[in-house]
């Protein structure tokens, strides 16, 4: 459903919204203030629902024993007909009105807390892979620096649903339901949320990588469905590559080698072509380090070759021997010099 149909308990419950109040992000912050600028009617709808969210971090003390003792002997002591004044009136609305808040805040809270209890979530730290099976035995390899969530319990009849932060590789088995076994033509969905768009598929090996408010999907077998959160559909084959930035809303769409896009599987980095500065983007996105250039020129100086990605010192060796690089790291930092 699109956010510009959304209610406030739509926004209090949607996970991106829940991440922009609670723990922002840059580009949390760019998306929601275009979105908000875009769409200046749901203003009152995001403040409510934002007002909601930071309430649920403070716990409501409950109210005393002896005033609730108070509120019970008034309740018994009213005659029945009594009219109450306008006065009473008044307080009886705003009562309604804070019970009836309360009570969005407790379900709203409820509903996050119990979905938090029924999924799963697999982590991986700077450097490290990881495969996992799903419920559906279809497997994953979670690549450095990445997390995969998901419910615990999968129903055939309804779509098979994860959520990804970074970049992770897919062997996703075909899933029919009961009363499907026989109909290959309608197996049961499986999605990948990312941030900005959703991968549908059936069966296939793909692999999706997000990262730097870049979202980039790579089909290595079957077909797949990305549907963009503006609505826009493309349908992958074998081949393709999409890379959609949620900074600029562009989208590209091109064939590419698929072993060398996902080499990382292999515990190999391919480079064609590209930029010292991106080499040391990847360096910083496996292994949680800062890299640094001595000037703005070796960073755009372009290499092409093959290096490990399972140990950074190998990795810094290499570049060092074959490209000629002079490479000083000191702790967290890595400084490239020629």
């Amino acid at each position: 459903m699109p956010y510009t149909d959304y209610s406030v308990m739509d926004f209090v419950m949607d996970e991106r919204f829940q991440r922009w109040v609670l723990h922002p992000e840059p580009s949390d912050h760019s998306f929601w203030n275009q979105w908000l600028s875009q769409h200046p009617e749901k203003k009152a709808a995001i403040e409510e629902a934002a007002r909601l969210l930071l309430l649920q971090q403070y716990p409501i003390a409950p109210w005393p024993a002896h005033r609730m003792q108070k509120v019970k002997e008034n309740i018994q002591q009213s005659p029945p007909d009594a009219v109450p004044s306008a006065s009473q009136k008044f307080s009886i609305k705003h009562s309604y009105r804070v019970a009836a808040a309360v009570l969005i805040l407790a379900a709203a809270v409820m509903v996050f807390r119990y979905k938090s209890i029924q999924t799963t979530t697999y982590q991986t730290a700077y450097g490290q892979t990881k495969a996992f099976s799903l419920p559906d035995s279809s497997s994953v390899l979670l690549n450095a620096n990445s997390s995969l969530r998901y419910s615990r319990h999968w129903n055939t009849d309804k779509p098979r649903e994860v959520w990804l932060e970074g970049e992770a590789f897919f062997k996703v088995r075909k899933w029919h339901t009961p009363a499907q076994q026989t109909d290959a033509s309608a197996p049961v969905k499986f999605i990948v949320h990312v941030e900005g768009l959703d991968v549908e598929v059936m069966g296939t090996e793909f692999n999706v990588q997000y990262r730097h408010s870049t979202v980039q999907v790579v089909l290595n077998e079957g077909k797949i469905d990305v549907k963009v959160e503006d609505g826009e559909r493309v349908v992958m084959r074998p081949g393709d590559m999409l890379q959609y930035s949620l900074e600029t809303n562009q989208l590209v769409h091109q064939q590419v080698d698929t072993d060398k896009q996902t080499s990382w599987r292999n515990h190999l980095l391919v480079f064609d072509n590209q930029t010292l500065a991106e080499v040391g983007r990847v360096i910083e996105d496996y292994y949680g380090v800062q890299v640094v250039f001595s000037h703005a020129a070796l960073a755009q100086e372009k290499i092409t070759g093959t290096l490990p990605s399972d140990n950074l010192e190998v990795i810094l060796q290499s570049l060092e021997t074959i490209y000629q690089i002079r490479i000083d790291q000191q702790k967290e930092k890595i400084i490239m010099d020629k």
